[in-house]
């Protein structure tokens, strides 16, 4: 496959300003940990430097930078002399969840106190959109709305360290909650709660806001465990990608372009082959 000239491609600038970051490779870091977070890099996904510099058009000076962010974050792991993004074992989804339910529940007194009634209405609007994803089988976008709405909620409390510790241990779970989602359902239940919670903000009732969340919690922590059990069990049950005859550099290849695509496409961005195309 002939390889182009790795190029600085004008929706990656674009993409920079509108996350309001700098460097490429903060640039770069944004759209990965949003590829991740999102699911378009699955977790397991050898991460090559070359490939993701040929597709994002930049050295691969910037793409070092942001896998190296990336694994400080948790979010991507070095196996040998590889980096994929990180798989959670049951074991590390139990973890993660027994620390959300220290530091999320603990943020109820303080979003009662300090969430603004704009803020309540964007929380309240944010759970109307995922009532209508949900009537629409909108699983990829009730996700990103939920994600949004406890993001949000977390803010709120205008606690800026809980807050970012909070944000940080809900991207380290959203690929494998999206996937949960999608496989186990649940949604009834998490809008009955989300619905429960902006009651309780508006309600100012800290005790009924701490204790949904307690709930919401460690339900979600008790079926990802067992989601992630029952996939670790599915694998060893299937043969190895080399007797399959996957092509690792391939996927990763078109994951990512079909990322930027989507992307860029969401933030009115011009796509990666749209780029190609201006140049030739």
């Amino acid at each position: 496959m002939t390889r182009r000239q790795p190029e600085p491609g004008p929706w990656l600038t674009n993409l920079g300003r509108s996350v309001d970051v700098g460097s490429d490779g903060q640039r770069i870091a944004v759209l990965l940990r949003e590829a991740i977070r999102r699911g378009a890099l699955p977790p397991g996904t050898r991460l090559v430097q070359r490939e993701l510099a040929a597709v994002l058009g930049v050295s691969r000076i910037p793409v070092r930078d942001a896998l190296q962010t990336l694994s400080a974050e948790g979010l991507v792991t070095a196996v040998g002399t590889g980096l994929f993004v990180t798989e959670l074992a049951p074991e590390d989804i139990d973890e993660l969840y027994g620390l959300r339910l220290l530091i999320e529940p603990a943020l109820a007194q303080w979003i009662v106190v300090n969430c603004s009634t704009s803020e309540r209405r964007v929380l309240r609007s944010l759970v109307q959109e995922m009532d209508s994803q949900f009537a629409a089988g909108d699983q990829l976008g009730w996700s990103q709305t939920n994600f949004a709405f406890h993001d949000r909620l977390y803010a709120s409390a205008r606690r800026p360290m809980f807050a970012r510790i909070a944000h940080q241990l809900l991207t380290l779970v959203e690929s494998y909650s999206r996937m949960a989602t999608m496989y186990l359902g649940g949604w009834t239940l998490s809008q009955e709660e989300h619905r429960v919670m902006i009651d309780a903000i508006d309600g100012n009732d800290a005790a009924t806001l701490e204790a949904t969340l307690k709930i919401h919690l460690e339900r979600a922590q008790a079926d990802l465990v067992h989601f992630t059990a029952d996939v670790a069990h599915s694998r060893l049950t299937q043969s190895g990608d080399a007797a399959a005859g996957f092509d690792g550099d391939s996927a990763i290849e078109s994951a990512v372009e079909r990322f930027v695509a989507a992307y860029a496409t969401s933030m009115d961005l011009p796509s990666a082959k749209q780029v190609d195309s201006g140049r030739q």
